[in-house]
């Protein structure tokens, strides 16, 4: 959210290669009382995801084209059920496991739900740089744009359990982000091709094909 407002869609398109989803978005009108203090379409946002070795990787970049310095509130929020596939195809559960909530540090926050099982499973949300505010579903950054200037920040997402190791958190985007690609191209040089004399079926075949390495 910007100031409180769901940013308006640009545009969205994957990757050819099918390992990064890029959406490009924009302000709407930011009101105070009845003034308008943020017109529309002044700031660009770019939301750049792909998702490698069991982890969402997220790169959130926000562009002032404003001749002017401008200030907003960036508001990301989030959440974790743990429902399983049988209850997303709208089966009721008579029971399910405890949830737990909390903010590591002031720049991760930790699901924990412990099934009926006894299993913990986990969702780590971590964001880089830490943002103004964090809670159990809320991040927070108070951003002051000068003409021209560009903040990013780096969200990753990843889901363990009680059984694995703790894993140091991975770098931030660039890394993880060439290894996907790399692996996309091992991928794609391992597998057969179909081609046809329609450029646009050759396109539907080509993001139809599964690079497993990447998920």
């Amino acid at each position: 959210m910007i100031d409180g407002q769901k940013p308006l869609l640009l545009s969205s398109a994957v990757e050819n290669d099918n390992v990064v989803l890029t959406v490009d978005l924009s302000n709407p009108d930011i009101y105070q009382g009845n003034t308008i203090v943020l017109p529309r379409e002044i700031l660009h946002i770019r939301r750049s995801k792909f998702l490698w070795q069991g982890t969402c990787h997220e790169r959130i970049a926000i562009h002032n084209f404003d001749a002017r310095p401008q200030k907003c509130w960036l508001t990301i929020n989030f959440a974790a059920d743990f429902a399983d596939l049988f209850e997303i195809r709208g089966i009721q559960r008579p029971r399910r496991g405890d949830v737990i909530g909390a903010v590591i540090g002031g720049d991760k926050t930790i699901f924990r739900y412990v099934g009926l099982d006894k299993v913990e499973r986990r969702s780590e949300i971590c964001f880089d740089p830490a943002p103004r505010q964090l809670s159990k579903s809320q991040a927070l950054y108070a951003l002051k744009l000068e003409p021209g200037e560009r903040f990013a920040l780096v969200m990753t997402v990843r889901c363990t359990d009680s059984s694995m190791p703790h894993e140091p958190q991975q770098e931030a985007f660039s890394e993880p982000y060439r290894a996907a690609r790399r692996g996309a191209a091992r991928a794609a040089s391992l597998g057969g091709s179909v081609t046809s004399s329609n450029e646009l079926a050759n396109r539907m075949l080509h993001r139809r094909a599964p690079i497993c390495p990447c998920w």
